[in-house]
């Protein structure tokens, strides 16, 4: 599966009333990422391309989507984070990012595997995620 980025803003920051938010929107802002060394590597490239077409913004790094939350509600600043994490979105508003990256995920298993509930599993688990979405 893939999906594409938001901004995420808390419900009483400028940015709320925005349809769609580009670079330019956010040339000025604390900007959260998640942990390079905990987050998925096409998730890091695209925080890295973020970096280099924001050179002004100050970077604050997430270790969770909680902690991420907690920041945010904090007016500490504001996300960019994969489209589908919206757990915790109460007091948070979640605004398309335009940015040209798409983020992957997925569920994989051994072919092999003779357990009948580890398909079951990831059938269940992708079932959830498209729901997020």
């Amino acid at each position: 599966m893939s999906a594409g980025l938001d901004c995420v803003v808390g419900e009483n920051h400028p940015l709320r009333e925005k349809n769609i938010i580009t670079l330019p929107d956010i040339q000025h802002e604390n900007i959260i990422l998640f942990d390079p060394l905990q987050c998925p590597k096409e998730l890091n490239l695209g925080q890295e391309k973020l970096k280099e077409s924001l050179p002004h913004c100050r970077f604050i790094y997430s270790d969770s989507e909680f902690s991420a939350a907690i920041m945010m509600k904090c007016a500490m600043g504001i996300a960019i984070m994969p489209s589908f994490c919206r757990q915790l979105s109460e007091g948070l508003i979640h605004i398309p990012f335009i940015i040209d990256k798409n983020i992957s995920y997925g569920v994989a298993y051994l072919k092999d595997c003779h357990n009948g509930d580890v398909p079951a599993f990831a059938r269940m688990l992708q079932e959830l995620f498209i729901k997020v979405i």
